[in-house]
């Protein structure tokens, strides 16, 4: 729950939250009005800060509101504005052009960033506490080909040796496969060489 004028930025969180976040917030304000400090309760979490930077400072807004107050920071513009950099990229659309997106990708003030982080969060890991991990258990299973496959594959095949395809559209299929084919095979070595 913020509101910021960054409205065409890529990669925000919806601003206006959900009435549960809308009632955490005024239970919180009125538990930290009450002590007159901040904090005031515990959050868990495996994913704190997950999907967006929005995420951070929602967090700094529920938690330490009177800290934020002190760096002079009310708002989600202002706190971006201390800490993140927008940049400028240019993406493909859907129909094949390029149109420019804004998205926060660089960060400033780490120190001090950090330093709120850790004011509000306790990170639990195994080099902190023993932690019980499951053994991993990997179980490669091969499957044959179909005929059909076997088929698609050799034509694949024949295209890379050649370059020259029965027909246009699989020319573009095969394409798209060899990727995919690459991909999955550089997949399984990867697998087979960490596990």
């Amino acid at each position: 729950m913020y509101t910021t004028r960054h409205n065409r930025v890529g990669g925000l969180n919806t601003s206006s939250g959900s009435e549960r976040s809308k009632n955490l917030l005024a239970s919180l304000r009125t538990l930290q009005k009450i002590s007159g400090k901040d904090y005031q309760a515990s959050f868990f979490s495996g994913t704190p800060i997950k999907n967006s930077i929005t995420e951070a400072y929602v967090i700094f807004k529920y938690l330490i509101p009177e800290k934020l107050k002190q760096l002079n920071i009310e708002s989600f513009d202002q706190w971006a504005q201390m800490f993140a950099n927008k940049t400028y990229e240019f993406e493909p659309t859907i129909n094949g052009d390029f149109k420019v997106k804004e998205r926060f990708r660089e960060f400033k003030k780490l120190r001090l960033l950090a330093s709120l982080y850790r004011q509000v969060s306790i990170i639990v890991n195994s080099t902190t506490h023993k932690v019980d991990k499951p053994q991993i258990v990997v179980e490669a299973i091969q499957i044959k080909p179909t005929k059909l496959q076997n088929n698609y594959f050799e034509n694949i095949r024949d295209f890379i040796n050649t370059g020259d395809s029965k027909n246009y559209e699989l020319s573009a299929v095969s394409l798209i496969a060899l990727h995919h084919m690459r991909y999955s095979l550089l997949m399984y070595d990867y697998l087979t060489k960490t596990l």
